[in-house]
């Protein structure tokens, strides 16, 4: 029998828990294990929990968007979080996260958008040509040394926000989400040297 997928939600809304759970129940292998309904909460509970994912509803990450997922990958790196839109939420936040469901999504596209979160490696498979940008090299490079995204942000003079784009578009070339398989891309591809990283 397949483990089952956890998922923490944020949500505070009796109708939207209801339906988001019965509609993630109706796929087998994934269960919201956690419901709470605020970001703080979830902040808190990451301390000694680790659910796959994260759906949070756009509602209640307002504008602090970044600095939410930010806090997340910080807490946990392999992490994804996906946005539940249920409110307008601008295209440059909403890149932010790593998949988004609409509340007007029907089950199989859910179903489909909640697979290609949690494997993005698929989509990339056999497909090498990818490059990144000078930009996002200096960004592999620091976090490959073990710097938290405020420390990136610190040394190349950009905003922290722009540093988590930078991250995203990373991910999304090279398939790695983790920050020990990110390292080991760099050190592969001479972006580091062994003594450079932590």
């Amino acid at each position: 029998m397949a483990t089952k997928i956890k998922i923490l939600l944020i949500e505070n809304s009796p109708i939207l828990i209801e339906g988001t759970s019965n509609i993630l129940r109706s796929l087998g292998n994934i269960e919201i294990s956690k419901v709470v309904p605020n970001c703080d909460k979830a902040l808190t509970l990451l301390t000694g929990y680790a659910p796959s994912i994260i759906i949070a509803d756009t509602r209640l990450v307002g504008y602090q968007t970044a600095q939410f997922i930010n806090t997340c990958k910080e807490k946990n790196t392999s992490i994804a979080i996906v946005a539940l839109q249920t409110n307008f939420i601008s295209q440059e936040q909403l890149d932010l996260f790593d998949g988004t469901i609409s509340i007007e999504d029907n089950i199989q596209s859910i179903q489909s958008k909640l697979k290609t979160v949690l494997s993005p490696e698929t989509e990339k498979e056999g497909n090498d040509n990818f490059d990144l940008s000078i930009r996002e090299k200096e960004v592999l490079v620091a976090v490959a040394k073990g710097k938290t995204n405020k420390e990136i942000a610190d040394e190349l003079n950009i905003s922290i926000h722009t540093v988590m784009t930078h991250r995203k578009n990373i991910t999304g070339k090279t398939g790695i989400k983790s920050i020990s398989g990110l390292t080991v891309y760099a050190l592969i591809n001479n972006l580091v040297k062994q003594e450079e990283v932590n």
